[in-house]
């Protein structure tokens, strides 16, 4: 089950700006949805890993963009890179605006480079590494 992150528990500086002005509330899964939930745990982390590894959430600091602006500032194919975005706004990672512009939301703001601990422990996660505990 997905859980509310409230970054402010881990920053010491200010947030980037989110893009809606709400919160989705917490996922309330029902027992037919709960197999689902467990066994989309790799693809999200490694989708995770990727925008964390390209510094999306830098890039969308100052506002939305589309799918192909990310994909021509991080050099990727801009199809497959909207996927993996739409992807995570499905589990609340980021919002999709103006079908098709992606925005932060507060669990993004995790996943600031300016975060080194998080970071380097997703990427040690993603690569097949011991993840440290957090926090």
């Amino acid at each position: 089950m997905l859980k509310s992150v409230d970054p402010d528990e881990h920053a010491a500086e200010e947030e980037p700006p989110c893009e809606r002005e709400e919160d989705p509330p917490v996922n309330e899964l029902s027992p037919a949805q709960i197999p689902l939930q467990l066994t989309s745990g790799y693809w999200v982390s490694q989708a995770i890993y990727v925008v964390a590894k390209l510094g999306i959430v830098d890039l969308l600091k100052e506002g939305s963009k589309s799918g192909e602006e990310l994909a021509k500032a991080t050099g990727t194919h801009a199809q497959s890179f909207s996927r993996v975005m739409r992807a995570l706004t499905s589990v609340g990672v980021f919002t999709e605006i103006d079908g098709g512009r992606f925005g932060l939301t507060p669990l993004a703001g995790l996943l600031q480079t300016r975060r080194p601990r998080l970071n380097v422990r997703l990427g040690d996660h993603a690569e097949g590494g011991v993840v440290p505990r957090v926090g």
